[in-house]
């Protein structure tokens, strides 16, 4: 999709400033300027716009560059699938001198004049979207934008839920709203299956942008419960000596598949001396808060969380990602992945197998996208005879947004 005022370089030179009005600056490169103006046109009768844009390029600015700028001005409905997001993405907001809140239900206050509404996918499906309707903020409405939209054909455990929303937006009182699904990983075979779950049989646009990320070092490691437990003190042990040496603080997550590995994995942190603050779904919102603020300015040496952390986290210093476990699908995978490395230093990413995953046979599925983990990806060569474990030698992978890439036999994983 190319913008339609591509050449046009009064308009251009309008959105910037506009951008620079709303936000107290503007872009910093013609990738983000050209999404800023496809978004910009796009109408609510051309349907969804789907946007793949790579993870800490400003999707949240580019979307909404004239936000709070008069005579544009109007109410975003901003759907999120996690409350980390919401709380992230009201931060932003809020910093950048607009006004936010997040709807909790029916008995929300909405201000008047709001530039973003920021609502929870649970929260949209659990009360209904006709209470929004009702609304007086509802009539401001103008754009409604879906984040983390691969999320409708990848997390099994909010694609229901998902699914009504999309139901719910695609219908209505809200086909005559702009709508925006943004998403900073999508297979090109994905597209036509995430259009029909937002409810888009026929037409739709989607805006796509080189998503490969050739900052980062991708690992797959192989090795038992107490040998991740050994890489992951090794690391923090690193990280400490160069804050000793010079000052330089940095950061790292570690992902688990469940909540037990996560508390197991803090539990056996701590008897070792090191700070670890877990992060899932169930504990208490304001623990969650707690954790991330603390661990973001220091406090602790690591968190350990699940996948519900894995977007929404824009910290530009975290070094290492490291995920125990398979990881789900590839694109719960490279959203976690992509927290590593966002100042454009390079950064560290590793896919941590436990023992009762076969190298061989671990098969990594994301909506009917085969991505087989082929056993020479853990050798140093194609013909190896030992699986590598967190001592020894693993080849490289090349990582793009959707798939694996062996360099070594050069499959497609």
């Amino acid at each position: 999709m190319n913008t339609r005022a591509e050449h046009d370089v009064p308009y251009m030179t309008q959105l910037a400033k506009q951008a620079s009005i709303s936000w107290g600056h503007s872009f910093n490169s013609q990738e983000q300027l050209d999404l800023a103006a496809a978004i910009d046109q796009h109408r609510a009768e051309d349907g969804w716009l789907i946007v793949v844009a790579p993870t800490g390029m400003g999707k949240t600015f580019c979307t909404l560059p004239k936000l709070g700028c008069r005579p544009h001005a109007c109410t975003v409905l901003w759907i999120v699938p996690f409350v980390a997001v919401a709380n992230d993405l009201l931060r932003r907001f809020q910093g950048a001198g607009h006004s936010a809140q997040r709807w909790l239900g029916p008995s929300t206050q909405v201000a008047d004049g709001l530039d973003v509404l920021i609502v929870t996918t649970d929260m949209f499906v659990r009360v209904g979207s006709e209470s929004l309707h009702g609304k007086v903020c509802f009539q401001r409405i103008r754009t409604v934008v879906m984040d983390e939209a691969h999320t409708l054909i990848s997390d099994a455990s909010y694609r229901d839920v998902l699914n009504e929303v999309a139901a719910s937006v695609g219908s209505g009182g809200w086909t005559n709203i702009k709508r925006v699904a943004l998403t900073g990983t999508l297979c090109i075979g994905d597209q036509e299956h995430l259009f029909r779950k937002l409810g888009q049989q026929v037409g739709g646009k989607v805006y796509r942008l080189e998503t490969m990320r050739r900052d980062l070092q991708l690992r797959v490691l192989h090795g038992n419960q107490l040998d991740f437990l050994s890489h992951v003190q090794a690391i923090v042990d690193t990280q400490r000596m160069m804050r000793q040496a010079n000052g330089e603080r940095v950061h790292m997550m570690v992902f688990c598949d469940t909540v037990n590995e996560v508390k197991l994995l803090c539990d056996q942190l701590h008897a070792r001396g090191y700070m670890a603050l877990p992060y899932y779904t169930d504990l208490e919102e304001k623990v969650q808060k707690d954790h991330v603020a603390q661990w973001q300015r220091g406090e602790c040496d690591v968190i350990v969380a699940t996948s519900c952390l894995s977007t929404g986290v824009d910290l530009l210093t975290i070094r290492h990602v490291l995920w125990y476990g398979n990881g789900y699908n590839v694109y719960t995978l490279a959203q976690a992945f992509g927290r590593a490395g966002r100042d454009k230093q390079g950064g560290t990413a590793e896919l941590w197998l436990p023992h009762r995953y076969q190298p061989c046979s671990l098969n990594i599925q994301a909506n009917g996208i085969g991505c087989h983990v082929h056993s020479c990806c853990f050798f140093h060569n194609g013909s190896g005879s030992a699986v590598a474990s967190s001592r020894s030698k693993t080849s490289s992978i090349e990582w793009h947004a959707h798939h694996y890439r062996c360099r070594y036999c050069y499959h497609s994983l």
